[in-house]
């Protein structure tokens, strides 16, 4: 391993050698006096301070933006009527003469449809009114048997 060079070093110290050989101590310095300057500092202190209410401001309002949108949602009706008192409902809503041509059918047929795909949904617990008509007719054979699938598959299937 190589060896460095030595290099001399001045150290400030309290130690003086005296003529004589003796060690004595010397006050090197004053006392340190511990001087802050805060004007400096202010404008850094309350950009701090002001972008913290601002940040805690803004989470505040958001979270109870989210709680009021919460409660909203929690203060919805909730319609009690069972699922076959609601499709029975609807069903005597539609008014089928109202049917003059072949666009007002097709409008009818797609309210008919609609109502039984909610009915569906609600009785059996899926997405039937967002399945097409392929899907829901697969769905019910599974569900019900072939001989409802056929009863259904003449309403539904119509327009197909």
């Amino acid at each position: 391993m190589a060896e460095l060079d030595p290099v001399s070093m001045t150290l400030r110290s309290l130690l003086k050698t005296g003529e004589e050989g003796q060690y004595t101590i010397e006050n090197i310095t004053d006392p340190y006096v511990l001087t802050i300057y805060w004007k400096q500092y202010v404008w850094h202190i309350i950009s701090l301070v002001v972008l913290l209410l601002i940040l805690f401001g803004g989470a505040w309002y958001f979270f109870k933006y989210k709680q009021e949108i919460k409660m909203r949602v929690d203060e919805e009706v909730v319609d009690a009527r069972s699922s076959l008192q609601i499709a029975l409902d609807a069903f005597s809503e539609l008014n089928p003469s109202l049917v003059r041509d072949e666009l007002t059918l097709k409008q009818f047929y797609l309210m008919l449809t609609n109502i039984i795909k909610q009915y569906l949904g609600a009785v059996y617990d899926s997405n039937v009114p967002e399945m097409t008509t392929t899907e829901v007719l697969t769905f019910i054979c599974d569900e019900l048997g072939a001989a409802f699938q056929k009863k259904l598959n003449t309403i539904l299937g119509y327009f197909d």
